[in-house]
């Protein structure tokens, strides 16, 4: 199930970016274009959490990553290690339009 829970704790890193950039950053963007984007990215973000919250409860963990335990044996501990940093990345990546959206608001 660890890995799983993995996989819901990035859905909602998104809610995180968010919270970043409302509390830390730009507080006082006020914006509309601003906060329509804001909602699509929780929407998106809780959605997906909550799909993912539900299928682990339901079946445990991703089958997905049993198969991978198997395949890559002695190995699968840094495998999954790089895999988890590349979703770091596409967090990263994800949160681009956020972050320019927030800097034209800021102008």
């Amino acid at each position: 199930k660890f890995f799983s829970l993995l996989d819901l704790i990035w859905s909602a890193s998104f809610l995180v970016v968010v919270v970043n950039y409302q509390w830390l950053q730009y507080a006082n963007t006020g914006e509309f274009s601003v906060r329509i984007i804001d909602l699509l990215y929780c929407l998106w973000s809780l959605r997906l959490s909550l799909h993912l919250f539900t299928r682990l409860k339901k079946t445990g963990e991703d089958s997905r990553y049993i198969d991978l335990k198997k395949k890559w044996k002695v190995w699968y501990g840094l495998n999954f290690f790089i895999l988890f940093q590349i979703e770091a990345l596409l967090t990263l990546v994800l949160s681009i339009p956020l972050a320019l959206t927030y800097d034209k608001g800021s102008t």
